[in-house]
């Protein structure tokens, strides 16, 4: 493996804890920052490609404002079609489901029958069927969620882990193609930035005092689920890169 290839879609959401993990693994980590209008390196079986998360989602492929998600896409395509290691990231996620013929729905409140996104550090369990690693089993595992959407799986992927309020959080398609709904990646750091930066989305879910509850539960689960979180992204690593 020579190259961790990331495609970034919006400034706030970097590699963060891919790129440490990454680097334990030999890789380099290249980083386009599409959105910008940056190329994209070519890459081939001796990389692995990350396709990072965004505000945007499948119905923006033919908006304008977006035009790098039509380029993303194709890329998904043409690593799927070519077996290069890849793992999606949220918005990632959702793209790499869509290309191997799933699809999204806004993810809905079961009592109000009303869209309403899933944000905030909660719990995820895996299908122990699926996963056989004992550093994610028989413990809580916290991790960030920060998502409306639901990603319908296609009926080639692997379901690997759910949330009590989204089923579809980690999936796999083949043996070289990850899916990931929420954020191992993030660092303390990454995370009050979004809380700064998001605002209108976040009150979504808490209403006005989201930044304040946000900050809280992040100091509460951030930094004591990262060595779990870097696990996971090693786990994910080893399957992937041998």
């Amino acid at each position: 493996m020579n190259r961790l290839i990331v495609l970034q879609n919006i400034e706030r959401e970097g590699p963060s804890l891919y790129s440490i993990v990454a680097g334990d693994f030999g890789l380099d980590t290249v980083i386009s920052r599409v959105f910008l209008g940056e190329s994209i390196p070519t890459p081939d079986n001796q990389d692995v490609l990350l396709i990072l998360g965004g505000p945007m989602g499948i119905d923006d492929l033919e908006n304008p404002k977006f035009i790098w998600l039509r380029r993303e896409l194709d890329l998904i395509n043409h690593a799927l079609e070519s077996d290069i290691p890849i793992i999606g990231v949220c918005l990632g996620a959702q793209l790499l489901a869509y290309s191997a013929g799933g699809n999204v729905e806004p993810l809905m409140d079961p009592k109000s029958l009303k869209p309403k996104p899933e944000i905030g550090w909660s719990p995820i369990q895996f299908n122990i069927n699926e996963i056989d690693e004992k550093s994610f089993q028989n413990q809580d595992f916290y991790t960030l969620h920060w998502h409306g959407d639901r990603i319908l799986l296609p009926e080639s992927a692997n379901l690997l882990a759910s949330s009590a309020k989204c089923k579809e959080q980690m999936f796999r398609i083949g043996s070289n193609a990850y899916g990931l709904q929420f954020h191992v990646e993030v660092q303390d750091m990454d995370v009050q930035r979004w809380i700064r930066e998001d605002v209108d989305f976040i009150k979504l879910s808490f209403g006005d005092k989201a930044q304040t509850i946000l900050l809280e539960q992040n100091k509460e689960y951030c930094n004591i689920s990262q060595l779990n979180r870097l696990n996971l992204i090693r786990y994910i690593f080893v399957q992937l890169c041998g």
